[in-house]
């Protein structure tokens, strides 16, 4: 029987490949849609569950990026995109000489180089104020929709006091699932601050359902993250923005409150902080795989492939602790990538993510009234997401998820654009199409 969610799914889905050839962003809006109503995921699924749409998004943003020039902009962007490249001369590398014979690190390997891929074309097309707004909505909408499905339908199971049996590709355990909610949590900033209230509603459901959500997964490292990045917050947020963005974070405090009505919740977040006597076994099974990720990473200094110590090597490891934990992922992002890809991979990363974060902010720093609102508040709605995800990645091997990919190309992209609509010299730049209602300021390109 054909619901009338697939129904409207399949209009969206034509409406935008369609819109893709007008105006490229849109080809990035459907894959961010097809990511999070990822048809195999859902009830309404089945009928179309078999074919690959999320693929033929991404072969349609593909194909219609190089409509697109590429940016020949700042110093620090054409740095950024070596480093991408050493990760990926590194990746290779590291699994041709010391993957495993079988396809674990092949695996992994396709999937790093497909995000890598994927962020390239997420910053090429990604080129005004107007593509930024596309973006940003359809993944605040995408991850509200998760929670909608999760809190209205009550999709999922609960499991040991965490939601599981549901989520999106790439996080359908709890802490991943998480991962993902807490780190794009803060994209409804700039809906909430520069938007107008149709936006400012659909930003206010969003975060309330997807708060809900994150309680319901119970998990220690999304929370800690989530303190993390309330810090980083409020050091971003400019003297002209920090009283409006005060009132937004203590309403959601209290919203945060009247749904943690499970003590659960709270006592299981209180034994990251127990001693060992104390430290449930979840916690205490979290240190032992750090232990053997260490022990790995002094024989494997320069990695041992994809997944190697999941699927290749951590039995062993765990086995001289004398503990009956089962090989699995480590916990730990940055142990997870350098146990990999080598320690020279993990410094790679970071460094990746550094020259994405200092773009963002250096950009950030500029004035307001010349970089427009809605851009300013998105570069720190990136830079708290960031953080959100680099402390899940501290708990859980997320450091290699694809919303992180995500939240660099929205660094990058939108410290470039900053430079596009500043820029006389930008003659070679495609016409805009009209922006999003909320947003005052027009793109300065030439038609």
């Amino acid at each position: 029987m054909i619901s009338i969610t697939l129904i409207v799914w399949c209009l969206l889905f034509l409406g935008l490949a369609f819109a893709a050839f007008i105006r490229p962003v849109y080809a990035l809006a459907l894959y961010i849609m097809t990511y999070f109503l990822s048809p195999h995921l859902w009830w309404w699924g089945d009928l179309i569950e078999a074919y690959r749409v999320n693929l033929f998004s991404a072969l349609l943003l593909l194909v219609v990026s190089f409509r697109v020039p590429s940016p020949t902009l700042s110093g620090r962007y054409k740095t950024w995109l070596c480093v991408g490249c050493l990760i990926f001369a590194n990746m290779t590398i590291v699994h041709l000489l010391f993957g495993d014979a079988g396809g674990a690190s092949y695996n992994a390997y396709i999937a790093e180089l497909k995000f890598l891929l994927f962020t390239y074309l997420f910053v090429r097309v990604v080129r005004t104020t107007g593509d930024l707004q596309v973006v940003v909505l359809a993944i605040v909408l995408g991850a509200g929709y998760l929670g909608y499905e999760c809190i209205i339908n009550e999709r999922g199971e609960i499991e040991a006091n965490r939601l599981e049996g549901v989520g999106a590709p790439g996080a359908t355990t709890a802490n991943h699932f998480a991962s993902l909610l807490v780190s794009i949590l803060p994209l409804v900033t700039p809906l909430l601050l520069a938007g107008r209230i149709p936006y400012k509603l659909a930003a206010i459901i969003s975060a309330t359902l997807i708060l809900d959500v994150v309680l319901l997964c119970n998990s220690r490292g999304a929370f800690l993250a989530a303190i993390m990045s309330v810090f980083v917050f409020i050091f971003c947020a400019p003297k002209g923005l920090r009283g409006i963005a005060y009132r937004y974070l203590a309403a959601g405090l209290v919203v945060l409150f009247l749904l943690m009505g499970d003590t659960r919740i709270i006592d299981r977040f209180m034994t990251s902080f127990a001693g060992s006597e104390e430290r449930d076994d979840s916690a205490q099974s979290r240190i032992e795989f750090w232990m053997c990720g260490i022990e790995m990473l002094k024989d494997y200094p320069l990695g041992a492939g994809g997944n190697a110590f999941k699927k290749t090597h951590g039995h062993k490891y765990l086995g001289s602790l004398n503990t009956d934990q089962q090989a699995r992922s480590l916990h730990n992002g940055f142990l997870q990538d350098a146990t990999s890809w080598g320690i020279q991979g993990l410094f790679l990363r970071l460094l990746w993510f550094y020259y994405a974060i200092r773009m963002a902010y250096d950009a950030r720093r500029q004035k307001m009234r010349e970089s427009g609102k809605f851009l300013f508040v998105t570069q720190l709605g990136v830079l708290t997401g960031l953080a959100a995800f680099l402390g899940t990645a501290m708990f859980t091997s997320v450091f290699d998820a694809e919303w992180g990919f995500w939240l660099v190309a929205l660094a990058v992209c939108s410290a470039l654009i900053y430079e596009y609509e500043n820029n006389d010299n930008e003659a070679s730049m495609p016409a805009p199409v009209e922006h999003l209602s909320f947003v005052a300021q027009p793109s300065t390109l030439p038609h």
